[in-house]
């Protein structure tokens, strides 16, 4: 589950990534039955691509948004990005 919501918050992929990394560590060592190691790496495999996707997105913002983020300016260009239509 929290690697479906890392999508949108990346705090839920990173504490996918830790927890799935964790039990797998476990599973190796005999400590955790791995009966769930399928669904443990399923879990890693979309947080990883959650996180991935959530940088994409945060990346395309920053730099080919309207530009409000690099510029400081509105979408109209004006100085003031709160009277922006």
């Amino acid at each position: 589950m929290c690697g479906i919501l890392g999508i949108g918050c990346p705090v839920f992929g990173i504490v996918a990534l830790i927890l799935a990394n964790n039990d797998l560590a476990g599973m190796a060592g005999g400590s955790v039955d791995p009966a769930g190691a399928g669904m443990t790496r399923l879990g890693r495999t979309i947080a990883s691509i959650g996180l991935f996707l959530f940088a994409v997105g945060l990346l395309y913002a920053l730099l080919w948004g309207d530009g409000s983020l690099m510029t400081g300016t509105g979408v109209d260009g004006t100085n003031d990005a709160a009277t922006s239509p």
